[in-house]
């Protein structure tokens, strides 16, 4: 395997992924300018039988907000693996790396967020479609600085708007670094890539 064969399939893998999250993230616009005509507040996804949290609202808005998490969770878990450095498969190192080295954000500096992440919304989401009990998602229409919402010590709600304009800025920095084979990010994300490939 050479760097620029690596480079290739993180340009290719870059554009399905970024295709993808156009189509979803085009679904939730939608979603949320039908909700606000309809003067519907930003609706949360959450875990049925979980309503006492949050009040319900009908007609359900589709937005893709888990989807588009799920979406997320998948590029920050791959591309964060290959440059934590733990040198491990845990989403944890991987989120906090990703954030912090790809999209230069301290979003998940403080490693109870990082834990929250991973244990509430991430395992919770990829597991069984919702987050853990008492957290939710949600896809506003107004633009957020925060990945968390409303936290407490029993629950949070993920902005997943948020997470998404985080996770095309980390793969659009991705992209740039690997244009310099020589940069330290390049050779720490082609060494890591190629440990995540024998795992394969």
């Amino acid at each position: 395997m050479t760097f620029q064969n690596f480079k290739t399939f993180v340009d290719e893998t870059i554009e399905i992924i970024s295709l993808d999250l156009d189509s979803l993230q085009k679904i939730a616009d939608e979603g949320n300018a039908a909700s606000v005509s309809s003067s519907l507040t930003t609706q949360t996804t959450i875990r049925p039988g979980d309503e006492k949290f949050y009040v319900r609202e009908s007609p359900k808005i589709l937005r893709c907000t888990i989807p588009i998490a799920m979406v997320c969770f998948s590029v920050v878990d791959m591309f964060g693996q290959w440059i934590n450095d733990h040198k491990d498969d845990d989403f944890g190192h991987s989120s906090s790396a990703f954030f912090q080295k790809l999209a230069k954000k301290d979003d998940l500096k403080n490693k109870d967020k990082s834990e929250r992440l991973k244990e509430a919304f991430r395992h919770g989401i990829m597991h069984s479609f919702f987050a853990r009990k008492g957290f939710s998602v949600t896809y506003p229409f107004y633009e957020n600085n925060s990945l968390f919402m409303d936290i407490t010590s029993k629950g949070s709600t993920l902005d997943v708007r948020y997470l998404l304009k985080i996770v095309r800025l980390g793969i659009q920095n991705l992209k740039t670094e690997l244009t310099n084979e020589q940069s330290e990010l390049s050779k720490l994300a082609f060494e890591g890539y190629q440990r995540w490939q024998e795992k394969q």
